[in-house]
């Protein structure tokens, strides 16, 4: 393509040249007389006297073609002989000058075909570069595609430069690469690796690499994330080119010392992720410290964090997981409590104790009756226990007692559990006064009895 824009050039004025000649018309030439042309009488009358001209007439025959004139015919009387004469290229006797438009029309045709060369040209260059363009890219997708594979990188290199044609394209070829992989592929040991590998593929010294570098920085320097991993890798495949190229001062809007800051968390964190999987003690593996460059103390230092920080969150994880079988719990104590409050039951008293049969003094003594229905007994009025009977509760009150009732809870064992902790105590029926009373504090975590809730009897 780039031989027929220099074709087109080159042939663009021979072109407007013969055209000019071809349509301005042969510079006219004075009026030429042609040798007679005479038929058979004027031959033979050529031996006769010739006739004096005051006795002739002659007629001229003018064919004209537009401005040219064609023929000129001039003929002779009758009677004296047919003659004729004819002359060509004679310019007609009222010949006008050219006009401003016929003038400019050459120069016009000459111009038309400059402009029609050269937007030939031009298209046919944005069509060569869109191919080029389009070429690069695919090489470097499939390059990054066989990373790690050394020989069909090398394989892809040779055919991709056959097919851009003649030239020296191996910079453009190593840019696209460059920015190709910065954009598609994530920093690890890996890829520090293939980057290296690809650079001596490409037989670059360190000064062109260092210049590549620089040229792909320009265009990364709108995207300042994919310029830090570009940064990263070259640091470690290629130090003394990256150096030379002095990547880390690229950075529009960062200073030197932020993205140094910046580097040196990408190379904690990438380190940090190695790490997840190791067993606590291992040792640091000292091909992946080369690689990344960095030391063994720091590599040490990098692991016991990660291993401190994955206690942590097991014991949280852990703690999490309690609190929610503790609170699932609580839950379904309460659930029981209100399925059990309302429950109808019959309400017992205790068995009143046997009275107790006082001793009768001696007969003798001062305090005796004077007699005794029995002897050894002593009759209890019905007044004694008229203020409420033995135990202090009257018999009257007791004859008209219901004998059931509701009550909130049943009779029995009872299961009290802690609203805060969820600690659970079985007091004895019957002996919560001595084991749950008013004072009783939760041993777990030191909650009053009125944190305590009732969960309803138990089977013991």
């Amino acid at each position: 393509m780039r031989v027929s824009f220099t074709l087109l050039v080159a042939l663009a004025p021979a072109v407007a040249a013969w055209h000019t000649q071809r349509i301005v018309p042969a510079p006219r030439s004075p009026r030429l007389a042609a040798a007679p042309r005479c038929d058979a009488a004027s031959q033979g009358s050529e031996s006769e006297a010739p006739v004096a001209s005051t006795h002739r007439s002659a007629v001229d025959l003018v064919a004209q073609s537009g401005d040219r004139r064609v023929a000129v015919s001039g003929l002779s009387p009758q009677g004296q002989g047919q003659q004729q004469q004819q002359f060509v290229g004679v310019p007609p006797p009222s010949a006008q000058p050219p006009t401003l438009l016929q003038k400019a029309r050459t120069p016009f045709m000459g111009l038309t075909l400059l402009a029609t060369a050269a937007v030939a040209a031009w298209q046919s260059n944005r069509l060569y570069a869109r191919r080029q363009i389009a070429l690069l890219d695919e090489f470097a997708a499939t390059m990054v595609f066989h990373l790690g594979d050394e020989r069909e990188m090398a394989s892809c290199l040779r055919s991709f430069r056959q097919q851009l044609g003649p030239g020296s394209f191996t910079g453009d070829m190593f840019v696209a690469f460059l920015k190709a992989m910065a954009t598609s592929t994530s920093i690890g040991v890996p890829a520090v690796v293939n980057l290296k590998s690809a650079a001596a593929i490409f037989g670059l010294s360190d000064a062109a690499a260092a210049k590549l570098l620089e040229q792909t920085a320009s265009e990364l320097e709108r995207q300042p994330s994919v310029l830090g991993k570009l940064t990263f890798l070259s640091e470690r495949a290629m130090p003394m080119a990256a150096s030379m190229a002095k990547l880390r001062t690229k950075f529009p809007n960062w200073s030197f010392d932020t993205v140094t800051a910046l580097q040196r968390a990408m190379l904690e964190d990438l380190y940090r992720k190695l790490c997840e999987d190791l067993p606590p003690g291992a040792t640091p593996d000292s091909t992946t410290l080369d690689v990344l460059g960095l030391s063994e103390a720091d590599a040490r230092r990098l692991m016991a964090e990660v291993h401190e920080r994955k206690e942590a969150e097991e014991a949280a994880a852990a703690a999490k997981a309690e609190e929610e079988l503790r609170a699932l719990k609580l839950q379904q104590a309460l659930e029981r409590a209100a399925e059990t409050k309302a429950m109808t039951t019959r309400t017992t008293r205790p068995p009143s104790a046997p009275p107790a049969t006082p001793v009768s003094p001696p007969a003798d003594s001062p305090g005796a009756p004077a007699s005794s229905p029995v002897a050894g007994a002593t009759l209890i009025k019905d007044d004694d226990t008229s203020s409420g009977g033995l135990f202090g509760v009257g018999d009257a009150d007791d004859a008209g007692a219901p004998d059931e009732e509701v009550v909130d809870r049943a009779s029995g064992t009872h299961e009290f559990e802690c609203t805060k902790c969820g600690y659970v105590l079985f007091p004895a029926a019957g002996r919560e006064f001595k084991f749950f009373g008013e004072g009783f504090t939760c041993p777990g975590c030191g909650a009053t009895k009125d944190d305590f809730v009732d969960n309803g009897p138990v089977d013991m």
